[in-house]
This record gives C-alpha cells, sequence and structure tokens, in this order.
C-alpha cells in the first residue's frame, strides 16, 4: 500500500518532456527507418518551395524591371505567396489529419505547378498576386504544411536532427536556385524561367510518395487505457487516450474518481496511457496500472465529432500564453528572412553590385545556412541542451534580428559576405529549430494543430513585414532602412518571449520545490 502511494505522489504532475516521450513512443515517433526517407521527401520539398521562395529576391528585380512597377507593389507578390502558403496551414494541418500527409502533399504539388505555370503568361503585376500569391501559394501550404506534420509524427527524441535535415533542402536551393533563376532569366526571359520552373515543381510529387502514414508501418499492439486523475477527487477532465486498435490519439472528457481514470471499454487488466489536460492548456501525461478502482468515460470521444476535436484543439493551444508569444516571436522572424532576401539584392545593385553578384550574395548566404543547419540538429539534440532549448532558440533570434539590423554598415561586396555567413548561421538556428520549439511547448494531441498555427504566425508576419519594408523603400530611397526595421523586429519579440519563458520556468521550479 505504501508503495503505491509513493508512485500515485510522484505521478500527480509528470514534466512535459515526460509526456511526450511517453504518448510519442507507442503512437507517434519511430525515430529512423522509415523516418530517414521522409526526411529526405521533406528535404526534396524544402530544396524546390522554400529555395525558389528564397530566390523571390532575383525575382524582385526582374518584375521591377518587367513591369515598372513600385516596390511596394511588387513586394506584395512575394507577401501574398508567403502569406497564401502560410496563412492557410491550419487548414491543411487539419485536413493532413483527417485524409493523410501523403494526399495533401500530391494535391498541394500539382496545384503549386499550375500557379507557376499560369504566372509565366502575365500582363501585369496584379495578375501575379492571383497566379503566384495565392494559386502557388495554396498549393506551397500544402505540402509544407504536410511535410512538417509527418516529420514531427515520426520522430521524437531525434526531432532536432531530422528537422535540421529535413530544412536543410532550403539552403541548399538557395545556394543553387538564386544562380539558376538568375541564368534563366537571362536566357529565356520572364515567361520562359517560370515555364521551367513550374515543371522542376512537379518534382514534389516525388516528396508526397515518400510520406508513407505511420501507423500502416508500425502495426501497433491492440491497447486499453489506464491512467490516474488527481488523487482523492472526482471531476471531469479533458482526456487523451490511445485508440485500441488503430493507435491514433483521441479526446474525451472523463470522470476522475478515486484518483483512477479508464477508459475503451471491455477488460482494463494490461493498463497503459492517458494524458489529462489541465483547464489552461498545458498537458501532463502519466502510465499508471489498473487498481481495484473504476472510472467510467462520460462523455463520447471528439473522434465520432472531428469538428468538435479540431475545436478543442485550438482552444487549448490559444489558451496557452507561451505558446502565444511564440508565435508572436515566429510572425517577427517570417518579417526578418523575406525582407532580407528580397531587398538585399536590390540594395547591393545601390552599391554598385551587379545582379549576378548580388545572387551570389544569397549563395553564401545560403552555404552558411546549410552548415549551421547541420551544426545546430546535433547541438539541439544534445541530452544537456534539450530542457534549454526554447531559451537557446530565443537567444539565436536576438543574434539573428542584429545581424540583419547591422547590414547596412557593410555596404561593400566584402562586407555584405561576411554579414551574410553570420545572418546565414544564426537564421540557421531559428528557423531550422522553429517546429522542434513548438512541440515542446504543447501536447502531443495538440501537435499537428501547434504546427499549422506557428506556420500560420509565420503568413501573419508575411502579410506585414515585405510591403512596410517596400513602403520605407519607396518613402527612403534606399533599401538600408528595411534591415534595420525587419532586424529590431525580431530581435524585440525573441527577447520577449526569452524573458517570459526564463521567468515561467523559475515559477514552475519554485512551485515544485514547494510541493517537495
Amino acid at each position: 500500500m505504501g508503495k503505491n502511494d509513493g508512485k500515485s505522489t510522484r505521478s500527480k504532475t509528470p514534466a512535459m518532456n515526460e509526456c511526450t516521450q511517453l504518448l510519442t513512443a507507442d503512437a507517434r515517433g519511430m525515430d529512423g527507418g522509415w523516418g530517414w526517407l521522409v526526411v529526405l521527401g521533406a528535404g526534396l520539398m524544402h530544396f524546390l518551395l522554400v529555395g525558389t521562395a528564397r530566390s523571390l529576391g532575383i525575382i524582385y528585380v526582374v518584375l521591377r524591371e518587367r513591369f515598372h512597377s513600385s516596390a511596394t507593389e511588387t513586394a506584395i507578390v512575394a507577401a501574398v505567396f508567403n502569406t497564401t502558403r502560410s496563412l492557410s496551414a491550419p487548414l491543411f494541418s487539419t485536413l493532413c489529419d483527417k485524409f493523410g500527409c501523403r494526399k495533401v502533399a500530391l494535391v498541394g504539388s500539382f496545384v503549386l505547378s499550375l500557379g507557376v505555370f499560369i504566372s509565366a503568361f502575365a500582363s501585369s503585376i496584379f495578375f501575379l498576386y492571383f497566379s503566384f500569391g495565392l494559386l502557388a501559394g495554396t498549393g506551397g501550404a500544402m505540402i509544407f504544411t504536410a511535410a512538417y506534420v509527418i516529420v514531427s509524427q515520426y520522430f521524437d527524441k531525434k526531432k532536432g536532427k531530422a528537422m535540421a535535415f529535413a530544412t536543410l533542402g532550403s539552403g541548399v536551393g538557395n545556394v543553387v536556385l538564386s544562380p539558376a533563376i538568375s541564368a534563366l532569366v537571362d536566357e529565356y526571359g520572364f515567361s520562359g524561367s517560370m515555364v521551367i520552373l513550374s515543371s522542376l515543381m512537379l518534382n514534389n510529387f516525388i516528396s508526397a510518395a515518400l510520406y508513407w502514414p505511420l501507423r500502416k508501418k508500425r502495426g501497433l499492439p491492440r491497447e486499453r487505457v489506464v491512467g490516474r486523475g488527481e488523487e482523492g477527487k472526482s471531476d471531469e477532465k479533458q482526456a487523451i487516450f490511445i485508440d485500441d486498435k488503430t493507435g491514433d490519439a483521441k479526446s474525451a472528457v472523463v470522470k476522475c474518481d478515486a484518483g483512477l481514470v479508464t477508459g475503451g471499454g471491455g477488460d482494463n487488466s494490461s493498463g497503459d496511457r492517458v494524458t489529462i489536460l489541465p483547464d489552461k492548456g498545458e498537458s501532463s501525461v502519466g502510465v499508471h496500472k489498473p487498481t481495484e478502482h473504476a472510472a467510467t468515460v462520460t462523455q463520447a470521444s471528439t473522434a465520432d465529432d472531428p469538428d468538435k476535436g479540431v475545436c478543442i484543439k485550438y482552444k487549448r493551444l490559444l489558451r496557452n500564453p507561451t505558446f502565444l508569444l511564440y508565435g508572436y516571436q515566429i510572425m517577427c522572424m517570417q518579417v526578418c528572412i523575406p525582407v532580407y532576401l528580397i531587398f538585399l539584392p536590390d540594395f547591393a545593385m545601390e552599391h554598385g553590385i551587379d545582379r549576378m553578384h548580388a545572387a551570389f550574395i544569397l549563395s553564401v548566404m545560403g552555404i552558411s545556412d546549410m552548415v549551421g543547419r547541420v551544426f545546430f540538429g546535433f547541438v539541439f539534440d544534445l541530452e544537456r541542451v534539450r530542457r534549454h532549448q526554447p531559451k537557446l532558440h530565443s537567444t539565436f533570434g536576438i543574434a539573428f534580428g542584429l545581424a540583419t539590423a547591422c547590414v547596412i554598415f557593410m555596404p561593400s561586396f566584402r562586407g555584405m559576405l561576411a554579414m551574410a555567413i553570420l545572418v546565414g548561421l544564426t537564421e540557421s538556428a531559428v528557423h531550422s529549430q522553429r517546429a522542434t520549439i513548438a512541440t515542446q511547448l504543447v501536447s502531443p494531441l495538440d501537435m499537428s494543430g501547434a504546427i499549422g498555427l506557428m506556420i500560420f504566425s509565420q503568413g501573419l508576419g508575411n502579410i506585414w513585414g515585405p510591403p512596410v519594408a517596400g513602403a520605407l523603400r519607396d518613402a527612403m530611397g534606399t533599401s538600408a532602412y528595411c534591415f534595420v526595421f525587419a532586424g529590431l523586429v525580431l530581435a524585440s519579440s525573441s527577447l520577449v518571449f526569452l524573458i517570459h519563458y526564463s521567468c515561467t520556468e523559475r515559477s514552475r521550479q519554485r512551485t515544485k520545490q514547494i510541493d517537495q
């Protein structure tokens, strides 16, 4: 009896990292095997899609020359593309849960290629808002969201490395596609280069083919669910159950009586896992063996009502202040990255550097980004670093913002190369590990929703970042102030999140010491 009492005391409020480990070990993560082919597919997607997005600075210059449009009008093309790709992510993350990542990515590959192909015949800058911005952006959102969801499902302990290698393709795409698109425009013109680029986008079908549904590879055992609520209390709580046939995570309202929660029906003698979700959006998970006590499910699983389940998921996320502040930081990150990539070629040409050399600067930034992604993928997976990942991520966010703001002090070709290396290294740590941090701040059941909202936050940054920078460019007559604006926005938001997370962590440690 004494042993049982001790166990229940220790397992009342397990840590969040235990939550992730317990659920993902059985229901989601493989940490290898076919998962590395999934990473390969996600890397190819990043090469094609994100590599093109990072080459929009070259396309920006071409569009201004072709349509004689203002900086603001031209920047809106990239803003609409990146915004559409991001704002629709919550919708497509839900579709990934419903239909599977592979199907969503296959449809998205076709829509993306079609949008880029139609853009080849644009007669005005406003037509590109629809063809490249909305249509191609929607296709990009589908394949982009599917890639992040499927990689997060396949990996847990090695998630840092998996995300680093998956996003490595964006750096390779930056290195390869920036000069390639510039050369294509010189050789075939804008229309010809868009036709070739649209055919290149069809290779995303290869990525989609690799997104094999996880549970079909796993063959999870039939399970029953048993867990403990709060000892000595009888009340209703939201819980997560693992389905006894498919291994899917399902949500239900359970009644906690005598410290025990059970669900799934039938014989509960095997004992298993349940997640009890507190009212304020942060989750706990416990693994317990059944006892003589019993409890009943007082409401049907939300798996029977998918719309209700989705609403509950997003309600929990939107009531999590730490996750909301992180979303704000991600929004500001997506202000900084496109502003740097779009306006750097223009800034270089202001100082007498031709378009090919400007593209070379972006390629150097891409090489630095690739090296950083590999390095930080291993760093963020170190055992000593894991518990400090959010703080380390925010610190690099501050460094990335300050490096971007300091570009104006290095107007020479060599100076821009040096800053491109620094920007690429700091950006790689922030950009490649953003999904790793997001999944640490929420429960495993909310993972796909968290990724959708994270990408949605990026879209919010795309709505106002490039247009505001373009307006600054038109008003001031130089691109220099664009970098100061974008860099300080990111640095300040990262500092706010770092302070909030550090204070919250200290408060949790004090509460834990008092309880002990």
